[in-house]
C-alpha cells in the first residue's frame, strides 16, 4: 500500500480533540469530585497519541519473482521491436523490515508538511512493516542501484514519520490546556444545573454519601531525599527516605480512590494504559526522572523513579488473572531490582465482581511467596506494606507496598 496518502491528518486529529470533548462532557457530578490532576492523569492518558518509533531497517531474502522487462530500457536492445507480449526475467528480491510502535491508523493520513512524493507499496502489519526492492545481478552496478532504491525509499518514509510526529507532538503539547478548560467548563455547567434544582421549592431526597477526594498533586515538585549509607569503607548504599517513600504509596493509594470512582472509563484499558496514569500523576508530583518501561537490572520495569543515577523506586501493575499471574509479578518485579533497589510497589487492577474475596485472597498468596518476610501495616483497607527479602540475598531488606484497585464497576 502507498502511505502517508489519503486522508489529512489534521482532520484525524480535529476528530480526537472533539472525541476528548465529548468524553469530558459526559462527566457526571460525582466524577468530577475527584481532584482535577487526577482527573487530568486519566484523560491524558486515554487520548495522548503516541508518535510513531521505528527500529534499525534489517533485511531477508525475498526469494525469486518473475518481471516483465519487455519495457525495461535495459533490456530493450536485445529484443525484436515488433513484438507486443510480455517478456519475463526471474529477479531477486531482498525485503527491508522495520518494527515499529505507535498508532497503525497514523500511516494513511497525510501530515501538514508533505511532497509530491510518498512511499510507494509497502506492507504494514501490527508492529512491522516491509519494503521489497527487486534486481537482478546481471544488470551493471546492480549492488549500487540496490543500495540507492533502499536509501531513497528509506529517506522518504522517514521524513514523513519526522513530519506526522511533529504533527502529533503539537497535539499533545495542547492536550492537557484543553482538558483543564474542558473540565471547568464542564463543572461550572453541572454547578449551575445545581443551583437551579436547589432553588427549587420542592426539597430533595436525602441521601447518604461518602466522598473520598483521593490523588491532589502536591502545588510544588517534591525533591526525592536520598540517603547515603557506607557498608564497606569504599563502597555506600543509596536508598529513598522512608518518609518520601510513604508520600509516594500514599500517593498512589489514593490515585486508586480515583481510578474506582471513575472505573467504567477504564474498562478497555490494557496494563500499559493503566500504568501510564500512574506515570503522569507521580511524574507530576516528584522532582527526578520517572519512567515506564525502563531497563533495570534483568529486564523491563514498568515504572522507575531516578534520582540522578540512582534508582530510588520501582513498581510493576499487572491486572489480576489468577494465583500464578499474581505470583509471577512479585517474581519479575523482585528480579529487576538491583541490589541498591529497596523500594517498590506492586499493583493490581481487578475487574472482578466479588472484590472483597480478592482482596482476602491476595492477602493470604502473598504470604506465600518465598522472599516474604511480614506485614509491616496496612496502609489502607486495599493497600499494604510488606518486607520481603531480595532474591539471592536473604538478608538484604526490601519494603514492598501492595495496592489492590477494582475497576469492575
Amino acid at each position: 500500500m502507498d502511505l502517508f496518502i489519503g486522508n489529512w491528518l489534521r482532520e484525524y486529529l480535529e476528530t480526537k480533540k472533539l472525541n476528548v470533548e465529548k468524553e469530558v462532557y459526559s462527566l457526571t457530578l460525582n466524577e468530577l469530585e475527584n481532584s482535577n490532576e487526577a482527573l487530568t492523569a486519566i484523560f491524558l492518558t486515554r487520548h495522548t497519541i503516541h508518535p510513531i518509533s521505528l527500529s534499525d531497517p534489517v533485511r531477508t531474502d525475498g526469494g525469486e519473482i518473475d518481471i516483465d522487462i519487455s519495457n525495461d530500457p535495459h533490456y530493450m536492445a536485445f529484443f525484436d521491436s515488433g513484438e507486443n507480449r510480455p517478456i519475463f526475467k526471474k529477479a531477486r528480491v531482498i525485503k527491508i523490515h522495520m518494527s515499529y510502535k505507535g498508532d497503525q491508523n497514523l500511516f494513511l493520513y497525510t501530515p501538514n508538511t508533505h511532497t509530491t512524493v510518498f512511499p510507494r507499496d509497502w506492507d504494514v502489519m501490527k508492529n512491522e512493516l516491509i519494503f521489497k526492492v527487486p534486481f537482478f545481478s546481471d544488470q551493471e552496478n546492480s549492488s549500487e542501484l540496490v543500495k540507492k532504491e533502499i536509501k531513497r525509499e528509506l529517506d522518504i518514509f522517514k521524513e514523513y514519520v519526522e513530519w506526522t510526529n511533529s504533527d502529533i507532538q503539537a497535539f499533545n503539547s495542547r492536550l492537557q490546556n484543553l482538558i483543564n478548560t474542558l473540565l471547568s467548563k464542564r463543572r461550572e455547567k453541572l454547578t449551575k444545573d445545581q443551583q437551579i434544582f436547589a432553588n427549587s421549592d420542592i426539597p430533595a431526597k436525602e441521601e447518604s454519601k461518602t466522598v473520598n477526594i483521593g490523588f491532589i498533586a502536591p502545588k510544588y515538585r517534591i525533591d526525592l531525599k536520598i540517603l547515603e549509607k557506607p557498608i564497606s569503607d569504599t563502597e555506600k548504599e543509596y536508598i529513598l527516605d522512608m518518609s518520601i517513600f510513604n508520600e509516594i504509596i500514599k500517593h498512589i493509594d489514593e490515585l486508586g480512590i480515583n481510578l474506582e470512582r471513575t472505573s467504567q472509563r477504564l474498562r478497555d484499558r490494557d496494563e500499559e494504559s493503566l500504568r501510564d496514569i500512574f506515570f503522569i500523576a507521580l511524574n507530576s508530583a516528584y522532582k527526578g526522572t520517572v519512567s515506564t518501561e525502563a531497563f533495570n537490572h534483568t529486564g523491563k520495569t514498568d515504572l522507575l523513579i531516578r534520582q540522578g543515577k540512582y534508582n530510588v523506586f520501582i513498581a510493576e501493575f499487572k491486572i489480576w488473572h489468577d494465583n500464578k499471574y499474581f505470583l509471577n509479578g512479585i517474581n519479575q518485579l523482585l528480579s529487576n531490582l538491583t541490589w541498591n533497589d529497596t523500594r517498590c510497589s506492586y499493583v493490581i487492577f481487578s475487574r472482578n465482581a466479588n472484590f472483597t474475596d480478592l482482596i482476602e485472597k491476595c492477602k493470604e498468596l502473598i504470604k506465600t511467596h518465598s522472599n516474604y518476610k511480614s506485614l509491616i501495616k496496612p496502609i489502607s483497607p486495599t493497600s499494604f506494606l510488606y518486607e520481603f527479602s531480595q532474591i539471592g540475598d536473604n538478608k538484604k531488606q526490601v519494603r514492598l507496598s501492595l495496592h489492590l484497585i477494582n475497576i469492575a464497576n
